[in-house]
């Protein structure tokens, strides 16, 4: 008989993360640009998301949204981290840790503006997705949106006979989980050295393996080793969604707005040349070997023309959440070749960095822009990349009343007493976005320290984080990679992030994290 896992290995704990795609903010935003308008936000909404993890994107979303949050994650350990965050902000929550099918026999779920799963699709049987189908077909409201992300066949079509391997090699093996996949994956690994060719001939295999054997082992176990590692076509989901009334409307990265950069010239005619949105990514899957999708569905919206599209986006305000110097002009990073024109990128880089950061509108930033030689849709794929390498953020359409401040002044307290014994990147709660920030480890501390002192000095700050280095026996690591043993060292090597850290000053008041 299963147990009450479904086959879901809970040995270990999920991974802590944050998940800008979960946020109701950066759904609308996506939505809007994929051509749908979702309805005004009220302080009655509700939003649902399925298979929570540690709960950190949850009670971030629900301390900086109007409205009520409800979650289900039916590993208790999970549920529980949940709600003791919930309890320090105070935000309005429900969570619990059932099953889905027990879920879908409740009576007393809300009407939802949103139901949101990231990854869960993938890692359930067909009985499972049948009970979200369920959920969502008696809890989405009429104009309400679905966020569901999955793995896609095209780009695991050859690492699927591999990880079925892996499987049969883990649980012929006993002994804790996590000391089985190191085993399994040295036993490929002698596999892969043996046969050179395997990995040679295969690229894509080449790349999955590369993502697999340089993962968090935790990560691991939840995302390859249990009863189910399901991949799908678009179309698979898409028709599955149609029956209970949600319309594919496009992935919340609204490729449409880059393919002519991310695609050749002969894909990029192929994709262009499709009817509509389902076919144009179903075929961007094939030609790339996508290997995962976030994706968006509506329940009954309208769809909006493109001068519709404009006048809705020229009401969004996006803010920095970088010092000016670290926003560059490259696509990608500095070592991409590739630039924006600087015509274009400069004023509204200098635009965005005026008024301490204050966040500007897109009306704005089209009053910056030569617009005889640029349109609209040139800045927002600056945006788009720029949101895209979390360097900018968009704001929340809706008010940010003193309820949502407090929830997440109280919220990020309690994530970042974590920083005591928990040596990460911390993620905080913004109310200007209604989203979150992720911040490396010593940034983090420099912010809680000045939470705690606005005036505190860099030595304090020094001070902390190595007493807090010390008293879990871990180390940094500089940029050449040596491990920094003695405080002098530290405090040294410290001394630059800090710097960096007072230029970052503006920018965190902006979003409202201090």
């Amino acid at each position: 008989m299963m147990s009450w896992s479904d086959g879901y290995h809970v040995e270990a704990e999920y991974t802590s993360g944050y998940y800008k795609e979960l946020s109701p903010t950066m759904q609308r935003f996506s939505a809007l640009l994929n051509g749908y308008d979702l309805p005004p936000v009220g302080p009655n909404d509700a939003h649902m998301e399925l298979g929570f993890g540690q709960g950190v994107s949850i009670n971030i979303h629900a301390a900086v949204q109007p409205g009520f949050f409800i979650g289900n994650d039916f590993n208790p350990t999970h549920a529980a981290h949940a709600q003791q965050l919930a309890l320090a902000s105070g935000a309005h929550t429900q969570f619990s840790d059932e099953s889905f099918a027990q879920l879908d026999a409740r009576s007393d779920l809300p009407m939802c503006s949103s139901i949101s799963f990231h990854g869960i699709w993938s890692w359930i049987n067909d009985e499972n997705r049948q009970h979200m189908l369920n959920l969502i077909q008696r809890c989405l409201k009429p104009g309400g949106v679905v966020y569901n992300s999955y793995n896609i066949l095209a780009g695991h079509a050859a690492f699927i006979p591999w990880r079925n391997m892996m499987v049969n090699h883990f649980n012929s093996q006993s002994g804790p989980a996590l000391q089985r996949i190191e085993a399994t994956l040295a036993y490929i690994a002698g596999i892969f050295e043996k046969n050179p060719q395997l990995l040679e001939q295969n690229p894509s295999l080449k790349n999955s393996w590369g993502r697999v054997v340089n993962a968090n082992r935790n990560y691991l176990l939840h995302e390859y080793f249990n009863a189910n590692w399901d991949c799908f076509t678009l179309h698979q989901v898409a028709d599955l969604m149609s029956e209970v009334k949600c319309q594919f409307i496009g992935g919340i990265n609204n490729n449409q707005y880059m393919n002519h950069i991310h695609l050749n010239p002969s894909a990029l005619e192929q994709v262009s040349n499709q009817p509509n949105i389902l076919e144009a990514e179903s075929w961007r899957d094939v030609l790339v070997g996508n290997t995962f999708r976030r994706d968006l569905y509506v329940k009954g919206g309208r769809r909006l023309s493109q001068s519709e599209i404009v006048a809705r986006l020229k009401n969004y305000r996006f803010v920095m959440a970088v010092n000016v110097d670290k926003f560059g002009s490259k696509l990608y990073s500095e070592s991409d070749g590739r630039e924006f024109s600087q015509d274009l990128f400069e004023p509204i880089r200098n635009l965005l960095a005026q008024q301490d950061y204050r966040p500007k509108s897109f009306q704005e930033l089209l009053d910056v822009t030569d617009l005889n030689k640029y349109n609209w849709s040139n800045i927002l794929q600056i945006l788009l990349f720029k949101i895209d390498s979390s360097q900018l953020h968009v704001c929340a359409t809706h008010e940010v009343s003193n309820e949502l401040v407090t929830q997440a002044r109280n919220l990020n307290t309690a994530l970042l007493k974590e920083l005591d014994y928990n040596i990460a990147n911390v993620y905080l709660a913004c109310p200007t976005t209604g989203s979150g920030l992720v911040l490396d480890f010593a940034y983090a501390w420099a912010l809680r320290v000045w939470i705690e002192d606005i005036n505190a000095n860099d030595q304090v700050i020094c001070q902390r984080i190595w007493q807090c280095l010390q008293a879990n026996n871990r180390f940094l690591i500089d940029k050449n990679g040596n491990q920094l043993n003695d405080e002098k060292a530290t405090y040294a090597f410290l001394k630059e992030i800090i710097q960096d850290a007072h230029q970052l000053l503006p920018i965190w008041k902006q979003l409202g994290v201090i």
